[in-house]
């Protein structure tokens, strides 16, 4: 095979492969609150991952058989979802929390809730010091 051949196939596999990664639905679509309720309707039934803040007092733990359960609310600019979370939540997750969950979007009437099967949270209050430390040095 020439070599000019070689490169064509190669080209050619690798394109392929990439193409089958991207339209495979191997990695979930990502969008922050805000911009995912300005029309939920168009991600009905997806896998994505949310980003936003927890809402203060709104989180709700469970336990459903051997399932740890989290409901809570996820919210930016205004607008906000519902999270349901199956299984155990990040050290990290509190009131306030910037948080990724990455689940399906359902609509129940008029109601979106995201059913989360991972869950990241950080907590900023945790790394302002680190970050104050950082101006000194």
């Amino acid at each position: 095979m020439k070599k000019n051949h070689k490169i064509a196939l190669t080209v050619i596999v690798v394109a392929v492969g990439v193409g089958l990664l991207l339209t495979s639905g191997g990695g979930a679509k990502y969008q922050m609150v805000d911009a995912l309720m300005a029309d939920p309707s168009q991600h009905e039934g997806k896998h994505l991952q949310v980003h936003g803040w927890v809402r203060a007092g709104t989180i709700r733990n469970s336990v459903k058989g051997n399932t740890a359960t989290t409901a809570f609310i996820v919210e930016k600019s205004g607008k906000e979802l519902s999270v349901v979370h199956y299984g155990a939540v990040p050290d990290t997750f509190e009131d306030n929390a910037e948080v990724v969950a990455e689940g399906k979007l359902e609509r129940q009437g008029d109601v979106y809730t995201l059913h989360s099967d991972k869950l990241s949270a950080k907590c900023p209050s945790k790394y302002e010091g680190a970050r104050n430390n950082k101006d000194v040095f």
